[in-house]
């Protein structure tokens, strides 16, 4: 972890602060504030620094790891020099602990706290006049523990201490300086301890030359022109993607805006795809190279799963309306797999078929997933190549990635569909805008008036008019989310498990639906997206206890409260008019033609390659010349 992130974490750590994982239980939270009140923080006394600066390094590691000690507020206190001399002493010792968090809890307090940092500097500088002949006697040992500590410091967060420590460091090189040259009482070997800080300032400035020079690298990358138009890429991988190893690619761009929406576009998608591509390219080249040092250690095959002797078989399977080809992949059995707990082969897996060690290879995805099919080692699945049936005889070798491929393919599909009069929130994404704008359907509106939990309506653009934060149930952090959902049109919420983010975004919706939908001052939907099934499920079982005009697309649900809501029960329920009933059952009526004409076809192919009986002449009046 880095800097501002370690530093989050260390402070959790150090203050044991579960309050804010678990803000919305408010029976935890008050024990959490009894367990606070009976912590009664202890001073830290100056006899009891100088004992603890005696101990091994182990020892110490213990006793600053009791919060109610004191010790860790030291740093917070703009001390004597004796007790900087002390601080420095055991902090020193720390950094030589194996005990990895202990050393990072006491650093980063010291890192992040730039009153310290400035106390430490101002009596560094004044080093040269120091008057005290016991502080003059160990003056090299307190500037070896302070560059002990800001070693330490660099070693673990070096970002952050080439901000932090920089001028500290100059700081005791000016005081060595002086004191070398104007100090006659005051004795140093300054040899070492130049020799550090030389390094330590060397580690700072190659940081800071390689920040410069990689955004200089980036700069020149993003104005670089593509290759071709994205779009004209296909989101499934070709062989020559498997063989070349830099395709163009321009790095994300986390500070600043993007040229324009086609740059955001061209970069998001490229990356994308090559996020999918690179395991899979992985893979297949460490099959191959396998295959050809047979004789050698074999390496393990990460990102694939290899099957050998693929066969197609002659029977296709209709699924969802899509024409299946039904293979065998585990012809003997020997695959012993649990389907009901297994990853293997899930709906929508990519797969790569080759007879030539991946040479060249057309691609297939999972279409259904029967367990009765998988149990035979029988597995149906779409061709995306164009594969005349004579080449499906041959016994394939069949690679399965392990990158999920559905989601990729869902998301670069929507990347080449979307262009700059399409594009939504331009002026954030593409233009890095920080100011947010309010909802433009509040700024429509004649009257913005909303109601919560009953409340006296308010004018929710009003700040001084929304009610308080103890009146709708809230903590101050769920308050200022809720706030900012329901003024803004661009709203980011985010936070640990436990602290009410489902809640608030149930919430949210409960708002909006009662104050705009209710009152017809909206039409268009509301839409959820979730990372996964089971948290799409989780929310609209919350959002159908307060409105049933609610619909689920995709059918991997499997909650029972949700499933009389998928998109298939809607249809179904849905009351058509005669125009759109007619015209539904006549596309049914053509599929079930077109279904029944294939199964006709293969039976008849299948006659004719077997030599099993005699055709109708009228079957062959298509092929036959006038």
């Amino acid at each position: 972890m880095e800097h501002r992130d370690q530093r989050k974490y260390i402070h959790q750590y150090k203050n044991y602060n579960i309050e804010s994982r678990y803000k919305t239980k408010k029976a935890d939270s008050v024990k959490y504030q009894n367990r606070q009140e009976k912590i009664v923080k202890k001073h830290f006394g100056f006899k009891h620094l100088e004992e603890l600066s005696d101990k091994e390094s182990s020892d110490i590691v213990f006793v600053i790891c009791n919060q109610s000690n004191g010790f860790v507020d030291l740093f917070k206190q703009n001390k004597d020099p004796d007790w900087l001399f002390l601080l420095m002493k055991i902090t020193a010792k720390i950094c030589k602990t194996d005990f990895l968090v202990s050393k990072q809890l006491i650093l980063t307090e010291i890192c992040w706290n730039s009153v310290f940092i400035d106390h430490l500097k101002s009596y560094i500088l004044t080093t040269p006049t120091e008057k005290n002949k016991n502080r003059q006697s160990n003056l090299e040992e307190f500037f070896d523990n302070c560059l002990t500590v800001c070693q330490s410091i660099t070693d673990l967060f070096l970002k952050t201490a080439t901000e932090s420590l920089s001028s500290l460091i100059i700081c005791l090189r000016m005081a060595l300086s002086d004191i070398k040259n104007n100090c006659i009482n005051i004795k140093i070997n300054d040899t070492i301890l130049l020799d550090k800080i030389t390094k330590i300032l060397n580690r700072f400035e190659n940081l800071n030359s390689n920040t410069v020079m990689k955004k200089d690298n980036t700069n020149i990358l993003q104005n670089e022109t593509p290759p071709e138009d994205f779009r004209v890429l296909s989101i499934y991988p070709t062989p020559f993607d498997m063989k070349y190893q830099r395709p163009f690619l321009r790095p994300n761009i986390i500070k600043g805006a993007y040229q324009s929406v086609e740059h955001y576009l061209d970069v998001q998608f490229r990356l994308l795809r090559e996020d999918f591509i690179s395991p899979l390219r992985d893979g297949i080249k460490c099959y191959i190279e396998n295959n050809k040092n047979c004789h050698e250690g074999r390496k393990r095959i990460n990102n694939i799963r290899i099957y050998r002797d693929i066969q197609f078989n002659k029977e296709k399977v209709f699924v969802q309306d899509k024409l299946g080809y039904l293979i065998n992949f585990n012809k003997n059995k020997k695959l012993k797999i649990n389907w009901d707990i297994s990853k293997r082969l899930m709906y929508g897996s990519l797969l790569l078929f080759t007879v030539n060690e991946f040479d060249d290879f057309f691609i297939g995805i999972v279409l259904g997933r029967d367990k009765r099919y998988l149990e035979n080692g029988q597995l149906i699945i779409e061709l995306i190549s164009d594969i005349h049936p004579d080449m499906l005889t041959s016994s394939f070798t069949m690679a399965e990635s392990e990158v999920y491929f559905e989601p990729y393919k869902c998301a670069m599909q929507v990347l080449q569909n979307l262009n700059a009069n399409n594009f939504p929130m331009e002026k954030y994404i593409i233009s890095a805008c920080n100011k947010i704008e309010n909802p433009s359907y509040l700024k429509s509106l004649p009257v913005k008036m909303f109601k919560i939990n009953d409340e006296i309506p308010f004018n929710v653009l009003n700040d001084s008019d929304w009610p308080k934060q103890e009146k709708l149930g809230l903590d101050e952090m769920q308050y200022k989310a809720f706030k900012a959902a329901l003024t803004n049109e661009l709203t980011v919420i985010q936070g640990p498990p436990g602290t009410g983010k489902t809640f608030i975004g149930l919430k949210i919706i409960k708002t909006i639906i009662q104050n705009l939908y209710q009152k017809k001052e909206l039409k268009n939907p509301i839409i959820v997206v979730c990372n996964t099934n089971h948290a799409l499920d989780q929310f609209m079982e919350g959002i159908i206890k307060f409105t049933k005009n609610v619909v689920r697309i995709g059918g991997q649900t499997k909650s029972n409260i949700v499933k009389g809501y998928t998109l298939k029960n809607a249809t179904k329920n849905y009351r058509k008019s005669f125009d759109v009933f007619k015209t539904i059952r006549s596309a049914t009526e053509i599929i079930e033609n077109i279904e029944h004409e294939i199964t006709h076809l293969k039976k008849c192919k299948e006659f004719i390659t077997q030599n099993a009986g005699i055709l109708e002449l009228s079957l062959l009046k298509n092929g036959m010349p006038i």
